[in-house]
């Protein structure tokens, strides 16, 4: 991953949830200030020790003349998706400080060193963010990382902090022009990095082979703890559904829902642009490929898809993705088959499943047909590819 991005020639970088989510160990092992690849922190400390050198707490970079001091936050409300218990005093690998308290001093030093430009990099929420410049209003500019994933493009001021966004994932560049001379100073232009635009190139293909090496080799998706269901059920399958529901498996066995898990490890039939890198370890993938997992905010439900060894019954994009876990359910209908009685449980279990065409349209699909994943998805005519109705 950091060779990537030295290869993209980033000067400075902050550390985000996603990031920190991987070791401490090899954050700092593979991630030294000592390379090429600087990562700046004010309030991310590894082991303890502020001074240790990666993340720095600044970096100070001169282009043209011009000296840009640059220095990054981790705000609160991502900080807690490091630490679920809400403490991370006790952790002596990883700590994060308070931004406003860490970054005080660190703007005092950029600014003893005749910095002609201070530049926040945040990873924290809008609102997160705008507190922060407030409460520090010395920042000319900031590139945030808490705002949407498909931004407008346009900036926005807090005080005299012009403040931009990049979206989330790397779908876009941010292009960042400086005219000192002028009453605008900055002008600010979102690239969508496209791939009509933007080809494949050997070197990330290569990046890319390493990086799910790496998901595998740390074993992220069993490693990562996984969230009991809100319903308090857990997944049995779509093999399981089909025993009653014979004509919707039949269905959906006919569909590419039933074989995406498969295209993890072997690419869409038709797939031809490179050699084919299995993401089959990869959470951001699983998340909408495989049973069990959330897909917007990518965590494995207790009991979702772990692997092909273990979880096989899990595989594609099943029934219950859409209609929730099945172990009530099927609880409930194996007591009606042998009573042959509907009683207000059974009834409640069976309209608990049931998913109507306006919620699958607002509520379901779009969790994978997204505008980054599904650009083209339009429900009426993908729901015609797929549509099953109740039981036979």
């Amino acid at each position: 991953m950091h060779t990537a991005l030295e290869d993209m020639g980033y000067e400075a970088l902050t550390l985000g949830p996603a990031d920190l989510k991987l070791q401490v160990d090899y954050l700092f092992s593979t991630m030294s200030n000592a390379g090429d690849l600087p990562y700046v922190s004010a309030n991310v400390i590894f082991y303890d020790t502020p001074d240790i050198g990666s993340p720095a707490r600044f970096r100070v970079i001169e282009l043209n003349g011009v000296k840009i001091g640059v220095t990054g936050v981790l705000g609160s409300k991502f900080a807690s998706k490091i630490f679920p218990e809400g403490d991370n005093s006790a952790n002596d690998l990883l700590r994060i400080d308070d931004p406003v308290a860490s970054l005080k001093p660190i703007v005092a030093t950029l600014k003893e060193q005749g910095c002609d430009i201070l530049f926040l990099l945040s990873q924290a929420s809008k609102s997160e963010t705008e507190s922060i410049l407030k409460s520090i209003p010395d920042f000319d500019l900031c590139l945030s990382g808490g705002g949407p994933e498909d931004p407008n493009g346009l900036t926005e001021t807090v005080g005299k902090t012009v403040v931009m966004e990049a979206g989330r994932k790397g779908k876009y560049a941010g292009v960042l022009g400086y005219f000192p001379d002028e009453e605008k100073k900055f002008r600010f232009e979102l690239v969508d990095l496209n791939k009509d635009r933007f080809q494949r190139t050997q070197a990330m293909e290569e990046h890319m082979a390493f990086y799910q090496d790496l998901l595998r080799e740390q074993n992220i998706v069993e490693s990562e703890p996984a969230v009991p269901h809100p319903s308090g059920y857990t997944f049995v399958g779509s093999e399981k559904c089909g025993t009653c529901h014979t004509k919707a498996y039949a269905k959906w066995k006919s569909t590419k829902h039933s074989h995406a898990t498969e295209t993890l490890i072997k690419g869409e039939e038709n797939y031809s642009e490179t050699e084919w890198i299995s993401r089959i370890n990869d959470p951001e993938c699983l998340a909408c490929h495989a049973v069990g997992w959330n897909p917007q905010e990518v965590f494995r439900f207790e009991g979702g898809f772990v692997n092909m060894e273990d979880t096989p019954h899990l595989t594609g994009q099943g029934c219950e993705n859409c209609h929730g876990p099945g172990s009530h359910h099927t609880e409930m209908e194996a007591i009606f088959t042998e009573t042959r009685q509907s009683t207000p449980e059974i009834i409640a279990a069976r309209e608990g499943i049931k998913v109507n065409l306006v919620t699958a349209e607002k509520q379901v699909c779009n969790k994978c047909h997204d505008f980054e994943n599904s650009p083209k998805f339009n429900f009426v005519k993908y729901w015609d590819k797929v549509i099953h109705r109740g039981k036979d």
